[in-house]
């Protein structure tokens, strides 16, 4: 009789261990699913914006964000005049749509392998520094922009796609035409005017220069997941006044067109540079560093780096 109730209790015993070890090998297998999970992915929240902004979401109709919001992959995000959107992901990616911007969120929210699609506008990028593998790109109609660590600008007006460095490096690809490919360092930009000529290097315009000083006042969020809404607008009270001044000096800066140009001065001129780049414009000054008006803005060209120079009428 005792020899029977030892050997069930020893039975019930084996059932409980072996019930804790079934709990505990499926919550070992669940957080290692869970920390799987967190490793690929992150989240991207709507930390600032300032006037007309909507985000449209799996073919239904644009609405306007609000502080907080999340990002998701295939979002088309509008910006209107006067109007800006920051956005930061929980590995501390920020992003920055200008005003009358149009993109869509290709893949944000993995961690390995980041895309935006520009259509129209511009688009202000702050990455650190990624880790192997990982990569963060813009891509145009006409070109892509790969970087794993950098400050840069990204511009497409219908025509020309522009990529401004402001710091680090970026790899830039025609996607259309040539099939050109160069690396950006800082204080350059790339140009890649239409769908089928090769990109051309220049130094970075003031106008260029100026955007990209924006990340200055656009604080990188600790926990941006934790923030409330109310606790954002506080962070990014700065950041609004900040944008109003540099505004403000970008319009003083800004660029004319070819057809203004000719209006105001006559002619366009076209500066030669050795590196095989041209840079067209109207020659505002002359010396050991030649002021160029161009579209983007005043850009400042020393003159040891020039070939020669032509005038079209």
């Amino acid at each position: 009789m005792f020899r029977k109730l030892l050997l069930k209790n020893e039975s019930v015993h084996a059932g409980v261990l072996l019930k804790n070890s079934a709990i505990l090998l499926f919550t070992t297998a669940a957080a290692a699913l869970l920390s799987c999970s967190d490793f690929k992915f992150n989240k991207v929240f709507i930390a600032f914006y300032q006037g007309s902004v909507t985000i449209q979401k799996n073919g239904s109709l644009p609405v306007q964000v609000q502080v907080k919001d999340q990002i998701n992959n295939d979002d088309i995000i509008r910006t209107g005049e006067k109007s800006c959107l920051v956005v930061q992901s929980t590995d501390g990616i920020i992003i920055r749509f200008e005003q009358n911007t149009e993109a869509q969120i290709l893949s944000l929210k993995n961690k390995t392998k980041k895309i935006i699609n520009l259509s129209n506008g511009k688009i202000l990028s702050s990455v650190s520094k990624l880790k192997k593998g990982e990569e963060f790109s813009i891509m145009t109609p006409s070109t892509v922009a790969s970087v794993r660590g950098t400050e840069f600008l990204t511009a497409f007006n219908g025509r020309d796609s522009i990529v401004a460095v402001g710091n680090g490096k970026v790899s830039v690809k025609r996607l259309t035409g040539s099939k050109d490919e160069k690396s950006v360092e800082t204080g350059f930009t790339a140009i890649a005017p239409g769908k089928n000529s090769n990109l051309n290097l220049r130094k970075i315009s003031i106008v260029e220069t100026l955007e990209l000083s924006k990340f200055k006042k656009t604080p990188m969020v600790e926990r941006i997941e934790k923030k409330t809404p109310e606790e954002l607008k506080e962070i990014f009270k700065e950041t609004m006044q900040c944008d109003e001044q540099i505004n403000e000096e970008i319009k003083e800066n800004l660029g004319l067109t070819f057809e203004e140009m000719k209006a105001k001065y006559g002619r366009i001129d076209v500066l030669y540079l050795y590196n095989g780049t041209e840079v067209e414009g109207v020659i505002a000054a002359r010396g050991t560093v030649y002021k160029m008006v161009t579209k983007t803005g005043i850009v400042m060209v020393d003159s040891k780096d020039i070939k020669g120079t032509e005038t079209k009428r």
